[in-house]
């Protein structure tokens, strides 16, 4: 079983529900948006615990993500722990960064071989990378002496095939999954 921790996607939310956060060219006031994306995420998120306590650890692989803004030594550690809390588990299987922000590469790659050290999380990987930030996130762990990201996960589906250009190889050729 695979669990991971909501991170809703409006837009894609939106869109798979056949609504438009734009009346023509107009965009929705800002108060009305903020309201509107909150209901949704509520909803999305759910009144119930994701983990129960009759599950099995063992038998979940747990991704969770961090965003750009918590990519810091600091921030990275205090959003796993709080990520730890609220899926009530001790460790997260996959913890994705879920796209570039400004802090260093290299400081975000140590914090993240710091958590793989402290037990509470087993791999890292990329969220939503190009095929050169892919190999700029390779080339910082090869320098630092560190395990590289183990996954990407990027749109894949039927109607989006962007990873099967550059990405694939290079994830094939440096054994990083999709």
């Amino acid at each position: 079983t695979i669990v991971a921790e909501p991170t809703p996607w409006l837009g894609g939310m939106l869109s798979a529900a056949g609504v438009s956060a734009t009346d023509g060219n107009h965009r929705l006031p800002s108060g009305i948006w903020r309201e509107f994306r909150q209901r949704i995420y509520d909803a999305y998120r759910g009144p119930e615990p994701i983990i129960s306590s009759k599950t099995r650890r063992d038998t979940l692989f747990i991704v969770s993500k961090v965003y750009p803004h918590n990519a810091s030594r600091s921030g990275a550690v205090a959003a796993c722990e709080r990520s730890l809390k609220r899926l009530k588990t001790d460790r997260i299987d996959l913890y994705l960064l879920h796209w570039r922000g400004s802090v260093p590469l290299a400081e975000t790659v140590e914090t993240f071989e710091k958590l793989k050290s402290a037990g509470k999380i087993r791999h890292w990987g990329l969220s939503n990378e190009s095929a050169w930030g892919m190999a700029q996130w390779i080339a910082v762990a090869d320098r630092i002496g560190v395990a590289r990201p183990a996954s990407i996960q990027n749109e894949y589906s039927l109607l989006c095939r962007i990873y099967d250009g550059d990405l694939a190889e290079l994830g094939h050729n440096e054994e990083v999954t999709l």
